[in-house]
């Protein structure tokens, strides 16, 4: 296999080919960061010299989201806004809005997975008000257009948000995410139940087993939300 002549990318000393494999294979194959250098290494005789730090993919993986991040999204007015927080890291939590226009859910089977969604925004908040919230909320429907439906796991900040945001868009309706749903009624029923935390305990320890695949998501989701009921 010839070595392809390297693209050089101005400022940059990787150039495009090892940058564009690199980021494929921690995005689309799930390595990690270091997991990407070895995948390189042993390439060498095909690749252009010289591996990137497991760092460099890191900063190369956070100047891509920013990218998607800050791209023009087109407005519709069907949006379908998903809401949650993600577990806080230290002081800090991030508010993820996710989107998806209705139109689209026939193309979908009406069960949109992961990739079909946008991402809308990320909100690094050291306390999650209800006013953030509704700040955040305002912000993204003034890019994308005001949604018809929000759906949240009934967190009391991301409720609060909700209902003042929808003080100016009374045709948005707030939609019980049904994976907590169904875990707090599962919760309600066998919370005295010995083998339903033997369960619960199981689900925690086989989530980090997914991590790293092709199941990555879903699994993360019902795991994370069984948990969540404990």
């Amino acid at each position: 296999m010839a070595t392809p002549v390297p693209t050089r990318v101005a400022n940059h000393r990787h150039c495009l080919a090892v940058m564009r494999l690199s980021l494929q294979l921690y995005l689309h194959v799930g390595l990690g960061c270091r997991g990407v250098g070895a995948v390189l290494r042993a390439m060498a005789g095909h690749l252009p010299p010289g591996v990137p730090a497991a760092t460099t993919v890191l900063n190369w993986c956070f100047r891509l989201g920013l990218g998607v991040l800050q791209r023009p999204v087109p407005r519709h007015d069907d949006w379908i806004f998903v809401i949650d927080h993600t577990v806080a890291l230290g002081a800090l939590k991030c508010l993820v809005v996710l989107g998806i226009p209705a139109s689209r859910f026939p193309e979908t089977g009406y069960s949109p997975c992961h990739s079909d969604m946008t991402v809308l925004a990320v909100e690094v908040m050291a306390n999650s008000m209800g006013v953030r919230v509704a700040a955040v909320l305002k912000q993204v429907s003034a890019r994308t257009g005001m949604p018809v439906q929000i759906v949240c796991d009934h967190g009391s900040d991301l409720r609060k948000g909700i209902a003042l945001f929808r003080q100016q868009a009374r045709r948005c309706v707030e939609t019980y995410d049904i994976s907590h749903a169904v875990a707090t009624q599962l919760q309600a029923h066998w919370r005295a139940h010995a083998p339903w935390h033997t369960f619960l305990q199981q689900a925690g320890t086989t989530l980090p087993r997914f991590q790293q695949t092709d199941l990555a998501f879903q699994n993360r989701l019902t795991f994370a939300e069984l948990a969540h009921a404990r």
